[in-house]
């Protein structure tokens, strides 16, 4: 019961600070000043953000490689980019799972 009532009450939440950004956004160009930047970003991190997606294939080699080595991802001597890219992919998808 009691995640009923706080699922509603994020929900509600939601749906008041997406109401008040689209009106922000609206006064924004409206040519308000600073004062309504600040209170869209407010709002933007009070929402909850979906986690971003990296693009892999707009990456170089070598970027790929730092990613590998930054994740601790290894096996990627020797191997072209899709073959890397399938690595990564590979290696995310087992920490999903686990």
């Amino acid at each position: 019961m009691l995640l009923d009532e706080r699922s509603r009450s994020l929900d509600s939440l939601e749906r008041s600070l997406k109401f008040r950004e689209a009106n922000l956004c609206e006064r924004e160009n409206n040519t308000q000043g600073n004062s309504t930047r600040i209170e869209l970003a407010i709002a933007n991190e009070i929402l909850p953000q979906e986690p971003t997606r990296i693009e892999f294939s707009n990456m170089k080699v070598p970027q790929l490689i730092t990613y590998c080595r930054e994740n601790g991802i290894k096996g990627y001597t020797g191997c072209n980019k899709a073959e890397i890219i399938q690595l990564i992919e590979n290696s995310l998808t087992k920490s999903k799972v686990i």
